[in-house]
């Protein structure tokens, strides 16, 4: 399951993505997939920023602010 958010500070557009625990189970190769299409998406749309969440709200992934791309965290938490 896929929550979306969008959030704006201090004239940034920010899209914060919460991600079901599935994510996990997906190959690090494919989460790396869905995060830069997503990402992509965010960008066409005019975001200036986007962040992956997991149920806890800790952060799991957000865009590179010094080049491009999207940065994972490939930890899962604690259950």
């Amino acid at each position: 399951m896929l929550y979306l958010l969008q959030l704006v500070l201090d004239g940034l557009q920010l899209l914060l993505l919460r991600l079901a625990e599935s994510w996990w189970e997906l190959p690090e190769a494919r989460r790396q997939e869905l995060g830069q299409a997503w990402l992509d998406r965010c960008t066409e749309q005019g975001y200036g920023e986007l962040r992956l969440l997991n149920r806890d709200d800790q952060l799991i992934g957000r865009s590179a602010r010094g080049g491009s791309g999207m940065i994972l965290f490939n930890t899962p938490a604690p259950a």
